[in-house]
């Protein structure tokens, strides 16, 4: 062996290498990650600050104390799995014992979902298992829990990989789920978002009746403490066997007695095969606050023809019509460049005191928009007129939302009476404002809070990570669907 001992000599003073890997085994050990406390998983903080310990696991002894004679050499960090490892700090200064504390603050991550992986490497180049951790800086996320797994028969099991959740079926028939409970409180007729990507290996569909696995659902407690199973239908996979992944969404307006809701991604009555989900989200669908109004309060008269008069109290302008065929306009002019290619809405509440229509027909008094195009020119009435509505004597609101052209410098909304007959026209409350999309807030939490009875027997290739910490749960079995 080159140090003058014979075999057994050598093995008893630990000269051995049981692994043939190149590294003798008092110092062929394996170092471990542990981070304490951990930072909060969802927070607004987007430089996220990691504390922990690596310490090297000294060789096992058969006989005495275990001792290690490895000190750690270095503590790496990866922000996404981008492949760019970089160095944590030494709490006493350098990295030369045993035991290390360790500490990192990250550089400014993105808005949204972040894997931060962790690993500790010993001075025989022998690296840990990665800690994985979650950061998740979306200003509208809520965390009310982790995902955790029942089985209800035997033959099933759950682990999460890569991220995602999977359910292994190895008999069936099969009945398992992941399921994550929110405050449905504070949920009560909300509209909500639930969708998921899906994919599985083999077809493993109920056959009698048919029922198509994997699947996603939402499940309510209500007050009086009874449950009401796939609230909103079921959005089974549309995945084929080996295929891709495939998207389902679907908004549900939940109940108004609601104390408990339950997002679930299961299996009923499977046969064998591993069911696959990632990207679950459980989104509010929260209405648009009310948009703006881009009308100041001050409009211009600007009369046509004689016979007509604009005048204005207490929020109300009217135009009075005194002679057959009278033509007249309130106006106000907006500049049209912030607007280009944007939708508006524009609303008024328009009134007559008579019928003001003209010989040939024309609906007193109304309201429009007019548009001075980049050559200068006008656009009368782009996207129509809103003619008054209501019978004479009462206010009716008129509105349309209107897409405006892309070379637009000046937008001027008008509310006018054209070759009117006499009487009082009267117009309040012009709204004009950008239209908005719904905006939706994430509520559910992106951790898996993993129980594992049974480990998965064939993940596909790409799914094969180091799972996250596991534990048992056990849940009552459910009655029906």
């Amino acid at each position: 062996m080159g140090n003058g001992l014979d075999v057994l000599s050598a093995e008893q003073v630990g000269i051995r290498d049981s692994d043939g890997d190149g590294i003798l085994d008092p110092i062929d050990t394996i170092p471990v990650v542990t981070v304490d406390p951990w930072p909060p998983e969802v927070t607004h903080d987007n430089t996220p600050t990691y504390v922990g310990v690596a310490e090297d696991v000294a060789y096992d002894s058969p006989t005495r104390t275990d001792v290690t004679i490895n000190s750690i050499l270095a503590v790496e960090y990866q922000v996404d799995h981008n492949g760019q490892w970089r160095a944590a700090t030494p709490i006493d200064g350098v990295f030369d014992e045993t035991s290390e504390g360790f500490k990192f603050t990250t550089s400014p991550l993105t808005d949204g979902g972040h894997s931060i992986v962790i690993r500790a490497i010993n001075r025989s180049g022998n690296i840990s298992a990665p800690l994985d951790a979650y950061y998740d800086g979306g200003e509208n996320k809520l965390k009310l829990g982790g995902w955790r797994f029942g089985a209800y028969t035997p033959g099933v099991g759950g682990a999460v990989v890569n991220g995602g959740l999977v359910i292994d079926v190895t008999a069936g028939p099969a009945r398992a789920c992941w399921y994550q409970d929110l405050d449905g409180a504070t949920l009560r007729n909300r509209t909500v978002r639930f969708e998921a990507e899906m994919r599985k290996t083999a077809l493993m569909d109920q056959p009698a009746p048919p029922f198509t696995n994997p699947y996603i659902s939402l499940q309510v407690r209500k007050g009086d403490g009874s449950w009401i199973y796939n609230f909103g239908g079921i959005l089974n996979s549309r995945s084929l066997p080996g295929g891709p992944w495939i998207g389902e969404t679907r908004d549900i307006l939940l109940p108004q007695d609601m104390i408990t809701l339950r997002a679930m991604f299961c299996v009923w009555n499977a046969t064998p095969g591993i069911g696959q989900a990632r990207n679950l989200l459980l989104r509010l669908v929260v209405p648009p606050p009310p948009p703006a109004n881009l009308l100041a309060s001050a409009w211009t008269w600007i009369p046509a023809t004689a016979g007509a008069a604009g005048t204005r109290s207490a929020g109300i302008y009217s135009i009075d019509v005194a002679s057959a065929g009278a033509r007249g306009c309130w106006i106000q002019d907006l500049p049209g460049a912030t607007l280009q290619g944007h939708k508006v809405h524009y609303e008024g509440a328009l009134r007559r005191s008579v019928a003001m229509n003209s010989a040939e027909g024309f609906v007193n008094p109304y309201i429009s928009l007019q548009v001075r195009q980049s050559n200068g020119q006008w656009q009368y009435n782009y996207g129509g007129i809103l003619n008054a509505t209501a019978p004479p004597g009462s206010f009716g609101v008129v509105a349309k939302d209107i897409i405006l052209p892309t070379d637009m410098l000046t937008l001027r909304a008008a509310y006018c009476v054209w070759e009117a007959t006499p009487g009082v026209a009267s117009g309040k409350d012009f709204k004009l404002s950008q239209v908005a999309a719904a905006q939706e807030e994430s509520l559910m939490a992106e951790t898996w809070d993993a129980a594992r009875p049974d480990t998965p027997s064939s993940l596909p290739e790409d799914a094969i990570a180091q799972p996250d910490e596991i534990i048992r749960l056990w849940l009552p079995m459910m009655q029906g669907r």
